[in-house]
Formats: structure tokens, sequence, C-alpha cells
């Protein structure tokens, strides 16, 4: 599965880096003083699915916050961005991550895999 990284205590599971562009409501939100309200809030949505904020920054040049949440698997992922962007509160995207480890491994097995137009 994509994304996969070993975990030592927790199995297998699947961070994602989130990027959050926020929408009118969300911005009003940010601008009455509730960022610090609003990682909390985000941080226990990931939490009902399972998943665990790992950071949180916000990009104040383009009203964007990015995160990195591992997720017990992708369906929670899956879950979180669908039930996230079903909210109109911001526009999410996720991106899985690899490891340093597991780029290593899927470098190894691109080299023996012969690309479509050589099929």
């Amino acid at each position: 599965m994509a994304g996969l990284v070993p975990a030592i205590s927790l199995g297998w599971h699947c961070a994602f880096l989130i990027e959050i562009a926020g929408t009118s409501p969300a911005m009003t939100f940010n601008l009455s003083g509730n960022s610090s309200a609003l990682k909390a809030a985000v941080a226990k949505f990931d939490e009902s699915v399972g998943g665990k904020v790992e950071f949180w920054y916000f990009d104040y040049g383009e009203s964007t916050a990015y995160s990195v949440v591992d997720f017990p698997d992708e369906i929670a992922a899956a879950t979180a961005q669908v039930a996230a962007n079903a909210g109109g509160f911001a526009r999410v995207t996720f991106r899985p991550l690899l490891s340093a480890e597991d780029m290593d491994k899927a470098l190894a097995k691109a080299g023996t895999i012969r690309v479509p137009q050589q099929q």
C-alpha cells in the first residue's frame, strides 16, 4: 500500500502530508484569534478516525495550514479527507508520504519493471 511506514509500537500506519486551504468561514474563524482552537479541533477530528497529528503549521502567505498526520490505514485517511471536504470549511488535499527506506525499496523495484510503452 502506498504510504506505509513501519512504526515501532503502532504496527503499520499511513503518513500523509495534508494541505488545508481555508475558505472564508475558516479565515474568519482564524482572524478571531482561534488558530490554536482550530489546530485542536483538527487533531480531535483526526483522532476520531484513528489518526494522530504529528505537526501543524500555518502559511501566512497563502492562508493555508499544513500538517503531517499518521492514520492507521488508507481507509481512515480517505474517511478523513472525504468528511473534511464535505464540510466545506476548507479544501483539504492529502499526499501519501514514504520513509526514505520505503522509497529505496520503491526505487529498487522500479528498475526491474518495464514501463507501459515497453509492454
